[in-house]
């Protein structure tokens, strides 16, 4: 057997065994998993549109690093949740809503 043909035979194999990986189901979250997220989730939107920059800071983990597209890149939870506080919040009548 040449080196080619034994080339495309493991080609053949991985894109057969991806196929079969793909096709795996996921473990359904349990419906107290998602309450638990949900309502952090409206817990943090709550506390950004109320500018609790304490409240958001429990959200944050030290080590965070968030992009936005016009100020670049900010890392520690101390500058993201300055960043929101100069940003968004210093917007006058600016409400922000999560989507789930």
């Amino acid at each position: 057997m040449s080196w080619r043909v034994g080339l495309l035979i493991a080609i053949a194999g991985g894109v057969l065994g991806a196929d079969e990986a793909l096709a795996q189901t996921v473990a359904p979250v349990p419906a107290s998993d998602e309450q638990g997220v949900r309502c952090a989730d409206d817990a943090f939107w709550r506390a950004f549109n109320a500018c609790d920059a304490a409240a958001m800071a429990d959200y944050f983990t030290e080590d965070v690093e968030f992009y936005q597209d016009l100020t670049g890149l900010t890392r520690t939870r101390s500058a993201v949740v300055a960043s929101l506080i100069k940003g968004p919040c210093g917007t006058p009548g600016l409400h922000l809503r999560g989507e789930s």
